[in-house]
């Protein structure tokens, strides 16, 4: 896969068809606003900051919203079988392959605005786009808000999409439960799918001509070199893990400091050790974060005496995510023996690093050129719907930029003006793929 490093590109020779219009841009600027922050309003009051996890009740409004939206652009909106929200706009040839596009609406705790509903908002104003400048496509065009992309409250993420795919595990939506006691499979029929029916969600590779996805980008790079548009060609892989270190629980005020084993400090070093494994140089493009710690008993006058901890190590090569977790372990077991603890490491998740479509991405590189729009070649090293939906399709990714890169957090800001901008782009290469699907055949073939 190719690294993080694009070139800034200028307005090229390559001509669309596609009429560019800056004062319609302006009108769906103030159109996507207003429905982004329609959507910012269905969020837990609760919580600092936007919170609208999948299958709450804010979540609910916020899907309701949504199909609102779909039908106001003159989409026909219904729900799969894993809770996938899609609207359609038919196609002069009613059982030609899809183009599909969208993302998802849920967030992340005490997230922000722009993750996901940036490109689901900017995914309608496409279709908008299409029908008010008169470009009736061959292909039918979906939007899709896919279920639950962020990790919810089951232990699962980005289930919409893999259910597309093929790829869910059935197994899980009985086996995952909440700390309530309900079932991922009762969560999806309450938003209106049907676990039972879970194939069904599933797309065949030939169905779907290609997938395109906007999204801010969630990284400072656009913002800082000041290019309106990133062009993805490639999504970073990921490996989660769990790991429990576990000493003696005693008395903070009668254990000698020299027989203690605390579990929280042999943790603390273990941190320490997952940050200097991401900065080596020999690990180029390694990402090594430690996001969760939960400390038993958690009492002040109490030595820990278990931690768990969740790690995550990302990289747009396998090789050296996998080099990564050997190196952390080798560490893991020297503070071990040192500090007389117990420690292991178990891998809970992997999602392999993905390539984006060469075709589609060149596609959106002419619609820009077209624009007269820089652009940046990137990868994304944050994970997205479009990495399962690159193994049944034709996949790419376009991102906007997002102010000091700030994003999972209340601060998260992308202009309007770039999404619509984004949304013309969009639509741009939704009507260079149907004009152009012959080049490639009728039929996406996936990254499988």
């Amino acid at each position: 896969m190719s690294g993080n490093h694009g070139e800034r590109i200028q307005a090229g020779s390559a001509q669309l068809r596609f009429p560019y219009d800056s004062h319609k841009r302006v009108e769906e600027r103030a159109w996507i606003e207003a429905r982004v922050m329609e959507l910012a309003e269905y969020t837990d009051p609760e919580s600092r900051g936007y919170t609208r996890l999948a299958f709450s009740k804010e979540d609910t409004l916020g899907r309701k919203a949504v199909s609102r939206f779909m039908k106001d652009a003159g989409l026909a909106v219904r729900v799969d079988a894993a809770g996938n929200i899609i609207g359609r706009m038919n196609g002069r040839q009613a059982d030609a392959p899809i183009i599909t596009t969208g993302s998802h609406i849920d967030t992340v705790r005490e997230g922000g605005r722009f993750d996901g509903v940036a490109g689901v908002i900017a995914a309608i104003g496409a279709v908008r786009c299409l029908r008010s400048r008169d470009f009736p496509t061959q292909h039918p065009v979906e939007v899709v808000v896919f279920t639950s992309e962020e990790p919810n409250e089951f232990g699962a993420s980005t289930v919409g999409s893999r259910a597309m795919a093929g790829t869910l595990d059935k197994r899980l939506l009985v086996t995952l439960k909440n700390k309530e006691g309900l079932s991922l499979d009762e969560a999806i029929q309450r938003v209106g799918g049907s676990a039972k029916g879970i194939n069904e969600a599933a797309r065949a590779r030939g169905d779907t001509l290609a997938y395109l996805e906007l999204h801010i980008e969630q990284g400072p790079t656009l913002d800082n070199m000041g290019i309106p548009v990133g062009v993805v060609n490639g999504i970073a892989g990921f490996a989660r893990g769990q790991v429990t270190v576990v000493g003696s629980t005693d008395h903070a005020g009668t254990t000698p400091m020299d027989v203690r084993k605390d579990a929280l400090v042999a943790a603390a070093e273990a941190i320490q050790v997952l940050e200097r494994v991401g900065r080596r140089k020999d690990l180029p493009n390694t990402f090594a974060t430690i996001g969760v710690v939960e400390n038993y008993p958690n009492a002040a006058n109490v030595v820990p005496g278990r931690v768990v901890m969740v790690t995550d190590v990302r990289n747009t090569e396998m090789e050296f995510i996998e080099r990564a977790e050997h190196a952390f372990q080798e560490e893991l077991r020297k503070i071990s023996t040192r500090r007389g603890v117990d420690i292991s490491f178990d891998r809970s998740n992997i999602s392999f690093p993905v390539n984006m479509d060469t075709w589609v991405t060149g596609l959106i590189e002419e619609s820009c050129q077209a624009c007269g729009v820089p652009y940046h070649l990137m990868t994304s090293g944050a994970g997205h719907d479009a990495s399962h939906m690159a193994g049944i399709t034709r996949a790419g990714m376009i991102f906007v930029p997002s102010r000091m890169g700030k994003s999972h957090c209340p601060e998260e800001w992308t202009d309007f003006g770039d999404i619509a901008l984004g949304a013309e782009i969009l639509a741009a290469t939704i009507f260079k793929i149907d004009e152009r699907a012959k080049e490639v055949g009728e039929h996406g073939q996936g990254n499988c």
